[in-house]
């Protein structure tokens, strides 16, 4: 998922895309930034395929560069994705809550003298009945007290990884802004 990104249509260049591209790419070799990596994706969806630039960081943020000629005009733009990490101590004890229970269950109907088959389909209907109490419990507890109902489930970025990918995005646009006057596109103050 994207969480932030810009673009812009520049008219009558799309002449010009290649030249920034291989500018872009230039720039961004250039700079040597440790754990930074660059590398060309063509993604395809049916008959249409597209070239990106992706830039990754060591952090796992990357920035995926989209330079297309679009008519006569040249589009220009940039995602940053960030990927979502398991947290799992919260989903470790919600899942022991929701196994061991049952299993506990299944114990001490195992040594009463029950019968196996039964007390074991009865303990994996227990297991089954506690996971979606569990899983609804768990998303609103970070929907109504933190407003991320996924809170218990994945990690958000921390205060010095978000500050990493605000620069490494700076720094990719940066460059995308210098491919393009070095490809001898002029853009308009804003």
């Amino acid at each position: 998922m994207s969480i932030e990104g810009a673009s812009d249509i520049l008219d009558g260049e799309a002449d010009k895309a290649q030249k920034v591209i291989d500018a872009f790419i230039k720039r961004i070799q250039a700079l040597a930034l440790p754990g930074v990596t660059l590398d060309q994706r063509t993604l395809t969806e049916g008959s249409d395929s597209r070239l990106f630039q992706i830039v990754r960081h060591s952090s796992g943020a990357s920035v995926a560069v989209n330079i297309q000629p679009f008519g006569k005009d040249l589009y220009t733009g940039w995602d940053l994705y960030v990927p979502r990490k398991l947290n799992f101590i919260p989903c470790i004890v919600m899942a022991a809550i929701a196994v061991g229970v049952p299993f506990i269950y299944w114990l001490v109907n195992l040594f009463s003298g029950n019968n196996f088959f039964f007390v074991t389909l009865q303990a994996f209907f227990h297991m089954a009945s506690l996971i979606l109490p569990i899983t609804i419990l768990a998303l609103l507890y970070g929907k109504l007290l933190h407003d991320d109902p996924w809170m218990l489930f994945v990690t958000e970025l921390n205060d010095f990884q978000a500050t990493d990918a605000a620069a490494f995005t700076m720094v990719v646009q940066r460059e995308l802004f210098g491919a393009l006057d070095d490809a001898g596109i002029e853009l308009e103050e804003e």
